[in-house]
C-alpha cells in the first residue's frame, strides 16, 4: 500500500479500495468501499497583525536616543504591506515606541508574539529589544544579542534573553512566547522597538494564536 503524502494533498484525500475475492469468479464484480482519509495535524497557526504601514489606532508615538518613527518602502523594501518603520543609525540605546492604542492586542494562553526584523549588514546593532506594555507597564521584553540595555532584570519576564541577534542584511522573524513575557492573559495597547548600537528596520508585528 502507498501512502498517502498529507502535505500533497492538503490533509485530507478520498480514495476508493477494492477488495478482491481469492477466486476469479468471471462476471462477478469485486467488492469495492470509499474511504475518507485524514490525518490528525494540528490546525495550523491563526495570525494577528497588530502593526503593519501604521501604528494601532488611537495610538500616540514618541522616540528616545535620536531615533524616530521614520517609515520607509526601500533600503530595505518592506517585509509586507508598503512601509516599514526604521530606527535611526546611532550609537548606544535608541529606541520608538507607542502607546495606548485603542485598537487593543489580547493575549491569550499559548499565544506566540512576533516581529520582523532587518538588520542593517555594514550597521549592526549589538542588541535588539522588544518591549509590550499592558496597560500598566512596561516590564514585558526580550532581546536577542548582548546584554546592554539596562533595562529590568535578565533571565526574568522584564528582560528575557532570546538567543543570538538574527542573521543581518535580510528579514527575520522574532518570536517570544507569551508566557516567557508575563503576557498571557493581558490586553496590550503599547509597544517598544528598542536598539544598542546600529541600526534596524522593522515590519509587521503581532501574535500567534493555536
Amino acid at each position: 500500500m502507498r501512502p498517502i503524502d498529507d502535505d500533497r494533498f492538503g490533509g485530507t484525500r478520498t480514495v476508493t479500495l477494492r477488495i478482491a475475492t481469492m477466486f476469479y469468479i468471471p462476471d462477478y464484480p469485486n467488492d469495492t468501499a470509499t474511504v475518507f482519509i485524514k490525518d490528525n495535524d494540528p490546525p495550523p497557526p491563526t495570525e494577528t497583525v497588530w502593526v503593519d504601514d501604521t501604528v494601532p489606532a488611537g495610538a500616540w508615538t514618541g522616540a528616545d536616543g535620536g531615533d524616530s518613527w521614520n517609515w520607509v518602502s526601500e533600503s530595505p523594501p518592506p517585509f509586507i504591506g508598503t512601509v516599514a518603520h526604521q530606527s535611526a543609525r546611532a550609537p548606544g540605546i535608541h529606541c520608538h515606541y507607542f502607546a495606548e492604542a485603542t485598537e487593543t492586542l489580547m493575549v491569550n494562553p499559548g499565544d506566540t508574539l512576533f516581529t520582523y526584523v532587518y538588520l542593517d549588514s555594514a550597521n549592526p546593532p549589538r542588541e535588539v529589544m522588544l518591549e509590550w506594555f499592558d496597560g500598566t507597564s512596561w516590564a514585558h521584553a526580550a532581546y536577542w544579542g548582548e546584554n546592554l540595555i539596562p533595562w529590568g532584570t535578565d533571565g526574568t519576564a522584564s528582560q528575557r534573553p532570546m538567543g543570538a541577534l538574527p542573521t543581518a542584511g535580510q528579514w527575520v522573524r522574532l518570536e517570544v512566547p507569551a508566557s516567557a513575557v508575563a503576557l498571557e492573559g493581558s490586553t496590550l495597547s503599547g509597544m517598544n522597538f528598542v536598539v544598542y548600537g546600529g541600526q534596524a528596520t522593522w515590519d509587521f508585528s503581532g501574535k500567534t494564536s493555536q
